[in-house]
Formats: C-alpha cells, structure tokens, sequence
C-alpha cells in the first residue's frame, strides 16, 4: 500500500513539474495536502521519504475555556539544515476550529495546511488559531510536518508528528438562585410564616393612684388607738381611770389617818 502510494506521489510530482511548477514546489505539495496529519493515520511520509526526520514542537494552552480562541505554535528544527530547508505543515483537531494566521498557510477541509512552501529557513515556525467548541471535553490537536530538501522529488524528505491534549473547560454559571426559605426553620422561627408581634397590653391597670394627704387627713376617732412617738400610749379612756384610782386611794389614806 505505501508503495503503491509513494509511486503515485512521485507520478504526481513529475506532472507538476512538467508544467513548469518551479523546484522546491513540488517537494512538499505547495498548495498544501489534507489528510496527513497522523488524526486519519496517513502521514507525509506516505509520499515522502529519504531524508533525516526533523524536531517538531507543538505548544500552546493545554486548558482552554469553552468558546474561546487561543494561539497555539509549531516549531519545525530541521537535522539537517543545509540539505533540508523547506517545510510543510497538516495539523487536524479531534473538535473545534482552526484558523490560520500567517499568509503561507491557509484552513483546507478543516484542516491547517502551507498555502506555499515554507522557508528557507530553520528553524520555521508556524502559529494558528484553535476556535474550542462549546462543550466541556478533552481534543486533540494532531500535526505532522515536513522537512525538505527543496528538490523535484519527494526523496531526500522527511517528517516528524506531534499531538496536544487540549482541556476544555466550561466555565462555573455564577448566577445565583433565590433561595426558597419557605418551611425552613432557623433557630426555631419559621421564615414562611412569621410569628405575630408581641401583645403590649398591660395585663395590670397601672394608672398613677395619688397617695393620700396625711396633712388634710380627719383626725382619728376617739375609739381607735392613738399613738404618738411610736408608742401607743393606751387604750381609749385609760387616762380618765387612772386618775379615778389615784383619787380612790388618796380618800382611803385620809379616812385611815382620821380614825386612827
């Protein structure tokens, strides 16, 4: 298969060249090619072969909000810079967008390919863009890149893979719910239904009773106690028989003196 695949490269090179597609075109397919970036399993090597593979670097955000856009870079070293001074590029996302940002490279099928040969050059660089899709997951990015030698003929070319794991993350809805207090009970009071204020009615009749005038007070009636000095001087009339008894006894004593 991969020969049957590599003749027809080959047989597809020598007609570009034929009609005057200048050298180093056709050694890496300068309209760009879909299909190679390793996400379907076909890789530029199924054409190309011959030459030393070179360093590919895929770097970007491996965590990425969901619906943003974000730069990711391929950095193609070559190992033999002298001999292999052109590259290609195929890089395919298992979800999202891609999106090119230089003038040499374009989106083809979904895919980011070279829109022309790139370099001269080493190491060469390529940037694009990753539309993340909607949901919450983790995507691919997949990439294979070529290294060439610039020649009619897809020998003296090689390729490196790399791939990037991707997070893709849905942010937190920060909306917040009116909490529904209906029924619960904190500390003992139900917030649904409220208790009744407090009864402020006295319970006991308050009014201010003036105290008596004990200056305009009637004098107390001769059959109640008097009292004066804190002590209670007797009982009603208890002056009047005292003074009966010291008579009585001043009348005995007389009457004894006479007849004795």
């Amino acid at each position: 298969m991969r020969a049957l695949l590599a003749m027809w490269c080959a047989a597809l090179c020598a007609a570009l060249f034929a009609v005057g597609v200048g050298a180093g075109d056709a050694s890496a397919d300068s309209a760009g090619k879909t299909g190679a970036s390793g996400m379907g399993g076909l890789l530029c090597t199924d054409c190309h072969g011959g030459g030393k593979a070179p360093t590919v670097k895929l770097t970007g955000a491996e965590s990425v909000m969901a619906g943003s856009t974000s730069t990711y870079t391929i950095i193609i070293t070559s190992a033999t810079p002298k001999g292999q001074k052109f590259g290609g590029v195929d890089v395919a996302t298992s979800g999202g967008t891609l999106q090119a940002m230089q003038a040499d490279t374009k989106v083809s099928g979904g895919e980011l390919v070279h829109s022309k040969i790139l370099g001269p050059g080493d190491p060469i660089q390529v940037q694009f863009q990753l539309l993340a899709p909607s949901q919450a997951g983790t995507i691919t990015l997949f990439s294979d890149v070529l290294s060439s030698d610039g020649s009619n003929s897809p020998a003296g070319d090689n390729s490196a893979t790399a791939k990037l794991a991707v997070q893709v993350v849905v942010p937190p809805d920060l909306a917040m719910p009116r909490p529904d207090f209906a029924g619960l009970d904190l500390l003992g009071i139900d917030l649904a239904e409220p208790p009744p204020p407090p009864d402020l009615a006295m319970p006991v009749d308050l009014a201010f009773v003036q105290p008596p005038d004990f200056a305009t007070a009637p004098p107390p009636k001769k059959d109640e106690p008097r009292w004066g000095c804190g002590c209670r001087v007797g009982p009603p009339g208890g002056g009047r028989s005292a003074t009966m008894a010291v008579l009585l006894f001043a009348l005995v004593f007389a009457l004894r003196r006479r007849t004795s």
